[in-house]
């Protein structure tokens, strides 16, 4: 008896051994589906998106912003970003580095479709950008604290998160001829300096609005105003004299510093249909910050 239990034991083992293939077949389907579903949601992204409006040649993306249509003759931020209309919020930079030039290309999208106003044109004028991204110093650059400037053609704000509270950086709400700014008010002469080690990233959120055609501008500057051991604050306050926004003393910011949380993979980059990755996107949680889960970095 016993060894005809034995027997039905090893019939049995070999039997749960051999592969099902009916279990594997159909998770090979629900793999599929599952990255054609990945692909899709990619495709459309790209499409949607709209990389390098000025001429940036943005290959990783380190900057995202919304685009918003404002009313003719809106002169502050909030005319755009508050009470203007949303056209697209899939425009990607590489940088801020856009100096005084004419615009008249408009935004298009990976699709070859060009992002137009109400009245069916081209929108090149009445325009604001909402962004955000995340900035550290490049491996060039010395740790310490770093105070920033913008050339502007018209408003722009930057704020960043140190120590859980947004900070100004830079305010210039109105409209301007190109114009070099380092305050955190349009009047004042007050500015700030961020503490930033070869480990510091702090999150950006940037806002900028072009109004009548065609003239633009927006460049960011950073300058080092102090070492590490000059302060002990993550923030500090700094007087600059009026109008000493002095461009030698800065640098402007370059792609290595800025970087994003991307989810879906790259928006600029057509998605592959046989991409064996489509199925391993990161999870990314915003309020978080994961340095090796950022563009550029």
């Amino acid at each position: 008896m016993k060894s005809h239990v034995g027997f039905i034991f090893v019939i049995l083992f070999i039997y749960s051994c051999q592969p099902k293939t009916e279990d594997s077949s159909q998770e090979n389907n629900e793999q599929q589906l599952a990255a054609e579903a990945a692909y899709e949601v990619r495709l459309i992204q790209y499409l949607n998106s709209v990389c390098s409006p000025f001429d940036d040649d943005v290959n990783i993306p380190g900057i995202r912003a919304k685009l918003y249509q404002g009313a003719p003759n809106s002169q502050v931020l909030d005319d755009f970003m508050v009470r203007g209309k949303l056209i697209n919020e899939n425009i990607y930079l590489s940088k801020l580095a856009i100096e005084p030039r004419n615009f008249t290309k408009g935004f298009e999208q990976n699709s070859g479709e060009m992002l137009k106003d109400e009245n069916g044109d081209v929108l090149v004028e009445w325009f604001g950008l909402d962004m955000e991204s995340y900035i550290k110093l490049r491996d060039d650059q010395e740790e310490g604290y770093y105070t920033f400037m913008s050339n502007i053609d018209d408003g722009f704000e930057l704020d960043l998160l140190s120590n859980n509270e947004w900070q100004r950086a830079i305010g210039y709400d109105a409209w301007t001829p190109p114009k070099y700014h380092c305050y955190t008010t349009k009047e004042g002469s007050q500015s700030v300096a961020f503490r930033f080690t070869a480990d510091t990233i702090l999150k950006m959120k940037a806002r900028y609005f072009q109004g009548p055609r065609y003239h633009i501008s927006m460049e960011l500057y950073m300058k080092k105003v102090a070492d590490l051991d000059a302060h002990s604050d993550e923030v500090v306050s700094v007087s600059i004299p009026k109008c000493d926004c002095n461009k030698d003393e800065y640098t402007i910011m370059e792609e290595e510093n800025f970087g994003l949380q991307l989810a879906n993979g790259n928006p600029c980059e057509e998605p592959n249909p046989n991409d064996p990755d489509l199925l391993d996107d990161d999870v990314v949680n915003p309020d978080g910050i994961d340095p090796d889960n950022i563009s550029n970095w």
